[in-house]
């Protein structure tokens, strides 16, 4: 799974700064077991990646939205 966080922190750019998670270790109690059992498991773990990285984007995408919609206000106020 280290493999899979490190593509797609390269595709997003959006670093992952907790290391349990780019290291696929201690994410959650008995991880080490259940990786081992059930691959139901870590579905569930690359999920919540997957929605992680969704979190990141959104925010990023408000960040660049807000700079313009306050710079076409800037330059609106200017003409008036």
């Amino acid at each position: 799974m280290p493999h899979w966080n490190s593509l797609s922190t390269q595709i997003s750019g959006f670093a992952e700064t907790d290391d349990g998670v780019v290291n696929a270790k201690n994410v959650y109690p008995g991880d080490a077991h259940c990786r081992t059992h059930s691959p139901h498991s870590l579905w569930h773990e690359e999920s919540a990646n997957g929605l992680l990285e969704i979190v990141f984007l959104a925010d990023y995408a408000h960040g660049v939205i807000t700079k313009k919609m306050a710079e076409i206000n800037e330059e609106s106020t200017k003409l008036i």
